[in-house]
């Protein structure tokens, strides 16, 4: 699987630059470190307490708040990252037309954006792929993913403190 392969799906897969817009603040030099951490703090803070309290009751760590990270997890990824988090869940979970049973909708998964608007893949592009192919591509958004959120918090934390 080419880097460019990836690069080119991330570069043409979404209509609008209303996605870059939405994580135009991280990569802002007019705002300080203070500003982005206090950002952070308030995207997915409702999954934040709902983490915090079953934690606090339970643990940190415990398995019965798993599905609690999971979710602040998928909160951050949408909304830190927005088009590698799309596009991994389209490679790993299927598309929601492909009528392969998968119950993840990634075309309405986060309730500010209904990002249908902006995906231009064909929908017929995953039954047109292998397994192995599909694979590939997962594997590589994931890893696209995971490099965007390391890359994205490094920015934030990293800003300038005035």
């Amino acid at each position: 699987m080419s880097n460019e392969k990836i690069s080119n799906l991330l570069k043409s897969s979404f209509v609008s630059g209303e996605l870059d817009n939405k994580v135009q603040w991280i990569w802002s030099k007019n705002e300080n470190n203070q500003s982005k951490v206090e950002k952070l703090s308030k995207t997915c803070s409702d999954q934040l307490e709902l983490l915090y309290q079953c934690e606090l009751k339970n643990g940190s760590g415990h398995k019965d708040c798993a599905s609690f990270q999971l979710q602040y997890t998928n909160c951050l990824s949408n909304n830190i990252c927005p088009k590698e988090s799309v596009l991994k869940d389209i490679f790993c979970f299927g598309d929601n037309n492909s009528n392969k049973g998968y119950s993840h909708n990634y075309r309405t998964r986060s309730p500010d954006l209904d990002y249908q608007n902006f995906i231009k893949l064909p929908p017929s592009l995953l039954t047109q792929m292998d397994d192995k192919e599909k694979s590939d591509y997962c594997r590589e958004f994931s890893n696209q993913l995971s490099a965007c959120i390391n890359k994205s918090l490094s920015k934030i934390w990293d800003s300038d403190y005035q």
